[in-house]
């Protein structure tokens, strides 16, 4: 069986409220906390399951960029039934990140690890309607950068790779988009589906 990650996009959400703002669930960030450079250092060698359980432990330590904290405010009307209802999702801006606002690396994970952290800090993955109204939503769009098929794409050194690249198109649109923006398109999300 093969290992595929997926990024966490975290969903706060809302039925029939009125919110201002939402942050994600977490510890501050320790001042000795580590960049997302020397993470990826950390767990370049581990084993999935070792590297699983380091994600886990930075993130809930409170290892997480500044700008993923705050969430993002998407509102949805849907009619069901015939009758029409407004509500009110709240998501990470960005995929889950290690690291700080200067130097951060996009998380991908195993399901398992997602929803384990969705479960953690009350939360939950969006499902496949969910993440097509936050795609809407989103002022950035990111060209999909794949990453080639093969036996390396699920290790940290081309994962580290492909974090350089996002943040390469990321990077030349801060000026218009600072970091906290919502952002779709560059990466593959978790779901809750059958």
């Amino acid at each position: 069986m093969k290992n595929f990650t997926f990024s966490l996009l975290i969903i706060l959400l809302f039925w029939g409220s009125k919110v201002n703002s939402q942050t994600l669930n977490l510890p501050a960030r320790p001042v000795a906390a580590l960049s997302g450079q020397e993470f990826v250092n950390l767990v370049a060698s581990m084993n999935l399951t070792d590297r699983e359980n380091e994600i886990y432990n930075q993130v809930m330590s409170g290892n997480v960029p500044d700008f993923i904290r705050t969430l993002v405010s998407v509102t949805n009307t849907e009619n069901i039934g015939g009758t029409s209802y407004t509500f009110t999702y709240y998501v990470t801006p960005e995929y889950l990140a290690i690291g700080s606002n200067d130097n951060y690396f996009l998380c991908s994970m195993t399901p398992i690890l997602a929803q384990r952290i969705a479960s953690a800090t009350n939360t939950i993955m969006p499902t496949k309607k969910m993440v097509d109204k936050i795609w809407d939503a989103a002022p950035v769009h990111l060209s999909p950068s794949t990453i080639p098929a093969s036996e390396q794409m699920t290790t940290i050194p081309v994962m580290a790779q492909h974090n350089t690249t996002v943040w390469s198109q990321r990077q030349a649109l801060l000026g218009s988009f600072p970091l906290g923006k919502l952002v779709g398109g560059h990466k593959k999300d978790v779901i809750i589906s059958n």
